[in-house]
């Protein structure tokens, strides 16, 4: 076996041993795993699933797997992990920023909508 498929099949073997321990703790009812692929519709008073969260969720794993694998296959480059961590955090950012910006807005038309209703 190759160094690059031990990194490969460990990885498998933690994700999965992850997930596993993700769902003992769901059904001991610490956590709700299932809130990471959903969204609450609050016109149907059900949970749908949610587009942005599965992309979301797919474009780390995929990109996680391959800034290991340049790493093992090609000794990356330190460019390659800065720009990787860049985009996550950015991410991050960028969503808290939207979600707080979204918030003062309605914070805003609240306020403006009762001063006209006087």
């Amino acid at each position: 076996m190759t160094g690059p498929m031990i990194v490969v099949w460990t990885g498998v073997a933690c994700v999965t041993l992850a997930i596993i321990w993700l769902l003992v703790v769901q059904g001991a009812g610490k956590i709700d795993f299932i809130d990471a692929f959903t969204e609450w519709d609050s016109d149907r008073g059900v949970r749908v699933a949610s587009s942005k969260k599965i992309g979301e969720m797919a474009a780390l794993f995929v990109s996680s797997f391959y800034v290991v694998y340049d790493v093992v296959e090609r000794g990356s480059s330190d460019l390659i992990l800065g720009l990787f961590l860049g985009a996550w955090v950015s991410n991050a950012l960028f969503g808290k920023y939207v979600k707080a910006k979204a918030g003062a807005i309605d914070a805003a038309a609240s306020v403006d909508t009762a001063r006209a209703a006087r």
